[in-house]
This record gives C-alpha cells, structure tokens and sequence, in this order.
C-alpha cells in the first residue's frame, strides 16, 4: 500500500515537470494556441481623432490617449486560465517611437497599472508643442509602441500605433515699414509708403490692405492684396498712395491715414488672423491755383459786366443832366 503511493506520488512529480519542460521549449505561438487565452491592445485619441487643428505657439497642447485592453480566451482551458487570474492587474508599458519633426511630444507617464478583465480602457495625457514653422493642415504623425507582457499563462500583446493630427494655420506676419511715417508736401503734390510685410508663419498667406480715417476731400490708395509665399522669409511689398486736398487757395492741413494689413490663409482667406494698422501723417503746406483756369473766366465776365453797367449808368446819368 505504501509502495504504491510512493508510485502515485512520484508519477504526478514526474508528470509536472514533463508539463514544465514542454511549456519551456514549445514556440510561444504553441503555447497560445494551446492555452487559448491572449492580450489584444488598441490606441486611439482620448475623444477619437482631434477635431480642431492644433495652434502653433509657446505653450503645450494637452490631449488624451486611450489604451484598451481585452482578453480573449477559448471556451475551455483558457476560459478557466483568465478566471483565475480575474481581479489582478495587468502593467502596461507605452512609449513614443516616433514624431514629425516639426513638433515635440512627451507622456504624462509612460507606465500604467489597470486591473484583468474582458476590457479595460485606461487614459494618458499627451503633451503636444507644435513648432511656428509646421506645415498648416497637414497631417503631423506620432508613433507609439505599447507593451503588455505576459499575464502568467495568458499571452501578452507588444504593437505599435500611429496616430496623426494637424496643425492650424499660424498667420504671422512682419511689417517693414518707412523710418519716416511722416511727410511734408505741397497741396499740387502726392505722397507714397512703401511697406513691406515678411511671411514667418506656417503656410502661404493672402496679405489684405484697407484704408481707414481718409478726409473727404483727399485721395488714398493701397495694393489691395500681395501675396507671400510658404517659406518663412517670403516677402511682398504693397504701395500707399496719398493725395491731399488741392482745392484752390493756401492750405495748412494735416491728416492721420490709418492702413489695416490683414494675414489670411492662401488657400481659405476666410481663415484670417489678426490685423495690424500702420498710422501714416502728411502735412499738407502750401498754395494750390488749381481749379485757377475756372475763376479767370468768371473774373473776367464779371468785370465786363461791372464795366458796361458802369458806363451804361454813367451814360444815363449824363443824357439827364443834359435834357435838365
């Protein structure tokens, strides 16, 4: 009796480390296959992909990733295997592989705890810094790499993800404008600004010129628009004109134009940013004889008339003292 349970014994020894040794040495994909009970990741944005392009500027952009975790198993063994470990917690480990180089990006933390169960969902925050010199609606792209291991006898799951989300249109632009914003002319003359606007935003740009605070009686003209090219430098130079008033007479005048540069996206000019005004001074000194060539005439016939309504009264005048 004893000899025999020495022999039960000893076959159920010999038994678990035969099961052992061919658990170590079979592929792990035998190993799946014969316990039937695998880890399955996915990765996607927090609130699927971001609607709003992301703005190019000094602070961090915040958006959440989400990681789900689910649990397939067979009906049999595997079903037993993921109910024993039911309740534990699974460690995942995420990192970024990879980005465009135009942005820099980093994890809030890159090792997360969440518990076993058919599906779980767990969120991270990611960090986003888009640089100014990112290409405006096109897709940027971050790699992630998400690693599960190994859940006892439940096989863990090891992919990589890419995710994609765009910058906005950054509309920067540089004016140039005269060292002297401020002229001296004559009423007969005119007076021209060059100004030169510079692209150091992030795609190619429509330039909109408009003029404000025109006195009635003067004239101004602007480019109305000029384009800048993609790349950061592209420059285009727009031209105002300004004309005061020359009405005939001496005019000791001054007037404050007021132009308004407007960046908008080339492709969508209803996508604008914020205008810029350029405050231009002319003084207006001098006397204008335009208009001079309309009063001559005029003199000239109300003299006639004064001469000859003169002589016709004086003539009257005179055929009554004589008839007296």
């Amino acid at each position: 009796m004893i000899k025999t349970l020495k022999n039960i014994i000893t076959i159920f020894i010999l038994s678990l480390l035969f099961i052992s040794l061919f658990l170590t040495f079979i592929p792990q994909t035998d190993a799946q296959d014969l316990w039937n009970a695998f880890v399955s990741i996915d990765l996607t944005w927090g609130n699927e992909q971001p609607e709003e392009p992301i703005v190019p500027r000094d602070e961090l952009f915040e958006l959440d990733l989400k990681i789900i975790i689910t649990i397939d198993t067979g009906l049999t063994f595997g079903a037993g295997l993921y109910e024993g470990y039911s309740g534990s917690d699974a460690l995942i480990d995420l990192s970024i592989v990879d980005y465009s180089s135009w942005c820099s990006v980093t994890l809030e933390r890159d090792l997360l705890q969440t518990n076993i169960s058919k599906r779980e969902e767990t969120f991270v925050k990611l960090y986003i810094h888009v640089d100014e010199n990112a290409p405006a609606f096109e897709n940027g792209i971050i790699k992630f790499n998400v690693l599960v291991r190994d859940l006892g006898l439940i096989k863990g799951d090891n992919k990589t993800f890419e995710l994609t989300f765009k910058p906005a249109f950054s509309p920067i632009i540089k004016t140039e404008l005269p060292e002297l914003n401020t002229k001296r002319i004559d009423p007969t003359s005119k007076a021209t600004f060059p100004i030169e606007i510079e692209n150091v935003g992030n795609a190619e740009q429509k330039v909109f010129f408009n003029l404000h605070n025109v006195p009635d009686d003067w004239s101004a003209v602007v480019t109305p628009s000029i384009y800048l090219g993609e790349d950061i430098g592209s420059k285009g130079t727009a031209y105002l004109t300004i004309i005061p008033s020359h009405s005939f007479g001496y005019h000791y005048d001054e007037a404050v134009i007021i132009v308004e540069i407007l960046p908008t996206f080339a492709e969508n000019v209803n996508i604008t940013g914020k205008p810029i005004y350029a405050n231009f001074i002319i003084k207006s000194r001098g006397f204008s004889s335009y208009g001079i060539e309309f009063y001559i005439p005029l003199g000239i016939v109300i003299f006639l008339i004064i001469f000859f309504g003169y002589r016709f009264l004086r003539k009257k005048l005179r055929n009554k003292k004589s008839s007296s």
